[in-house]
């Protein structure tokens, strides 16, 4: 097994930055002070370095892998955490209804003023490009896309990292939830005072 002596460099160099790093956090230096100074350090790694990185690019790829496997969960029970907290106390088809509208009238807004600054700064006027010929994906009709949203295994979204059917499937979860709580308490009270009465 050959050793590169300069992937060992960048290695201990890199550790050693970490090390500066904690004692940073140990002195209560920013959190974006630190982030600037992370960055500064990682491109002076590059320059020095250069594309020796094996051993340091495995710390980025445990990281990255490691954010990635906790999104989906803390979506999850985020979603089911604040709608089940949330409880009788708002109605929540009415800020469901005003989510979905706010977020249809920011993407409609975004995309008006994008083909307004293309069309008044002439964008791509002149350019030419040549499409290779590809083939064609299959686009899903709106009955498939919105059945889509429903999946049958919820373990295989998670595993693709598919955040919509996610979102849906907590929403289901803390409705059913809040309907189950809310009949229980119904069921409790009506059974406190029918003991009260035949008392």
């Amino acid at each position: 097994m050959e050793i590169n002596v300069l992937e060992i460099g960048a290695l201990i160099t890199a550790l050693a930055l970490f090390g500066v790093l904690y004692f940073l956090k140990r002195k209560h230096v920013d959190f974006g002070i630190r982030t600037l100074i992370a960055t500064a350090f990682g491109v002076i790694i590059g320059l020095i370095f250069k594309e020796n990185y094996k051993y340091v690019a495995a710390f980025g790829t445990v990281y990255v892998n490691a954010l990635q496997a906790f999104v989906v969960p803390l979506l999850l029970f985020s979603v089911i955490s604040s709608i089940t907290n949330l409880g009788d106390q708002v109605k929540l088809h009415k800020v469901g209804l005003k989510s979905v509208l706010f977020l249809l009238l920011n993407t409609f807004t975004a995309a008006v003023l994008t083909l307004a600054a293309a069309l008044l700064l002439g964008l791509g006027k002149g350019f030419q490009y040549t499409v290779e010929a590809t083939e064609a994906k299959e686009v899903p009709t709106a009955v498939e896309a919105i059945v889509g949203l429903f999946p049958k295994n919820i373990i295989n979204e998670w595993g693709s990292n598919t955040v919509v059917p996610i979102l849906i499937f907590g929403l289901v979860i803390a409705l059913a939830y809040n309907r189950s709580s809310r009949n229980s308490y119904d069921y409790s009270n009506s059974s406190f005072h029918g003991s009260r009465t035949s008392g």
